[in-house]
């Protein structure tokens, strides 16, 4: 399956715009590697860090030939992403699906308000979209019931799959494809970094804590931690 991942730019007065502030799109990463890993062809569009126009962005799109445009939704920038999944329908066709916290936070609203979308993704996402991959390569569709954490419209009708269980080994998750975009664009707040350049990484998964405003919906209540070895790894990778 050819797999496009797409990070929407937030708004123009987005109070990390004013820091200069680009974060490399973890969760994006995460499902490029574990998919790509499987032998499905994947691609990561982020047009903000680049500066590139949506219309430049659509038109690598298009090049690219996608079966699946996935999008991830937070709060700030969901408008955007509406907007992004109506066109990735209208200009391509294709199956076109969201995730993030947003989406995990509020799948049934997310669901009836995008025009175009086939299914919302919940839960950790690099299992349900290794299996809706591997169900299309199977049958050149897919049907979400075989999709674990899919919300969809069936006969009119609301369903939700059960969601993914948690992934116990994060040392078996290859690192995240940060190979598929230019990684010096991205760096925290320049005023603590000075431009030097910088990186995000995760050393756990999941938390026992129940803060209001924090998305630990996406990655569950039971916390997971990578081995010393599987992430001092990954920072001499970096």
């Amino acid at each position: 399956m050819r797999i496009a991942l797409i990070n929407p730019p937030f708004p123009p007065d987005w109070i990390l715009r004013f820091t200069n502030s680009y974060y490399f799109p973890l969760g994006l990463g995460y499902i490029a590697a574990y998919t790509r890993q499987a032998g499905h062809t994947v691609k990561i569009f982020d047009p903000e860090p680049v500066g590139m126009s949506l219309e430049q962005m659509w038109n690598e799109v298009k090049e690219f030939r996608p079966d699946v445009v996935g999008i991830t939704a937070v709060s700030p920038n969901f408008s955007r992403v509406r907007q992004l999944a109506a066109e990735a329908k209208q200009r391509l066709g294709c199956l076109v699906v969201i995730g993030g916290p947003h989406a995990n936070a509020l799948p049934y609203a997310t669901l009836k308000g995008v025009s175009g979308l086939d299914a919302v993704i919940i839960g950790e996402g690099e299992i349900p979209m290794l299996a809706l991959a591997n169900e299309f390569n199977a049958h050149g569709k897919v049907d979400f019931n075989k999709v674990p954490g899919a919300v969809f419209m069936e006969n009119w009708k609301y369903k939700e799959t059960p969601r993914p269980e948690l992934i116990e080994d994060l040392d078996a998750l290859p690192y995240p494809a940060r190979d598929l975009v230019d990684i010096r664009l991205y760096y925290a707040h320049r005023y603590f970094f000075r431009g030097k350049n910088s990186a995000t990484i995760l050393s756990s998964r999941g938390c026992p804590g129940q803060c209001t405003f924090c998305a630990n919906i996406c990655m569950g209540r039971k916390f997971r931690a990578r081995s010393a070895a599987n992430f001092v790894g990954e920072m001499e990778y970096l």
